[in-house]
């Protein structure tokens, strides 16, 4: 299980970026490691028979498909353009990931695709 503090994500200059989160306040950290074609963010979760689960993959010519699952149903799915609106989302699901592990919800393995 990963610290629930802190959150992986891409930069668009394809750098892996730490995000950590700690008495609300939002500090990262840069790495020289590119991604290529791996999901930009992904997170699962479950809770007894439920899962949840947040996405964000690369950018295309739709823009990067930003998605979330409930119980494998695709609850809200979209293709951002902008980068400052993916990390916004990214930064939203790794805060909403957070308060689920708060509630009890487990991380379980992300799709294979992942960096998180």
């Amino acid at each position: 299980m990963t610290n629930p503090g802190k959150l992986l994500a891409v930069g668009k200059s394809g750098l892996l970026r730490k995000v950590y989160i700690r008495n609300g306040r939002v500090l990262t950290e840069s790495r020289n490691f590119t991604l290529g074609d791996l999901m930009i963010f992904a997170k699962r979760l479950r809770s007894q028979d439920h899962t949840r689960s947040f996405m964000v993959d690369k950018s295309d010519e739709h823009g990067w498909e930003v998605r979330e699952e409930q119980d494998n149903e695709v609850v809200r799915r979209t293709w951002l353009h902008d980068w400052h609106h993916v990390e916004h989302a990214m930064l939203r699901f790794g805060i909403e990931a957070m308060h689920l592990q708060s509630a009890g919800w487990i991380e379980v393995q992300a799709p294979a695709s992942s960096v998180v």
